[in-house]
């Protein structure tokens, strides 16, 4: 698929929240606790998400904001700018 620059750097900014959400779903919260009371007291705790899916899915996301970076980075390469500028007195100190 074409993306312009803008609509990947858009797309990336949404890759890495959701790299951030599943990071957190990783730490805190892939496992579930029930306590059951009767005779006694159990707990049991059963995984929510599969760790494994999890962490692929981050490597997934991650492996696509890698791409299209250098993707960006590529094409800005190729890219020329025209300023019209007097650079002369630009960088001078300031006296």
């Amino acid at each position: 698929m074409n993306y312009t620059v803008n609509e990947l750097m858009v797309v990336m900014k949404n890759a890495r929240q959701r790299v951030n959400d599943l990071k957190e779903i990783r730490k805190a919260s892939v496992k579930s606790e029930r306590v059951l009371w009767g005779d006694t007291q159990e707990k049991i705790i059963q995984p929510e998400y599969d760790i494994k899916k999890v962490d692929a899915k981050i490597v997934e996301i991650e492996r696509f904001i890698m791409k299209a970076d250098a993707a960006i980075k590529q094409s800005n390469a190729h890219t020329i700018v025209t300023l019209d500028f007097n650079d002369a007195g630009l960088f001078d100190p300031i006296m």
